[in-house]
């Protein structure tokens, strides 16, 4: 499962997640699109707080982005 399928499961658009996670709706595309270079520690946490996942969670499906 990659970022984008989590999300749609989850009912949220970029938008809505992007409010809950705290950046542009234009960052969460950007992730998406498996462009994760630079992404901080507390980016990644509150991307898994807002699918409400572990942080290693996360992390593996991010990296099957790349």
């Amino acid at each position: 499962m990659n970022m984008k399928n989590m999300r749609k499961i989850k009912g949220l658009s970029q938008k809505q997640l992007a409010k809950r996670v705290g950046v542009s709706q234009a960052y969460i595309s950007k992730i998406e699109r498996g462009d994760i270079y630079g992404i901080t520690l507390n980016k990644l946490e509150k991307l898994s707080n807002g699918f409400e996942i572990s942080i290693y969670e996360m992390l593996k499906i991010l990296m099957k982005g790349i």
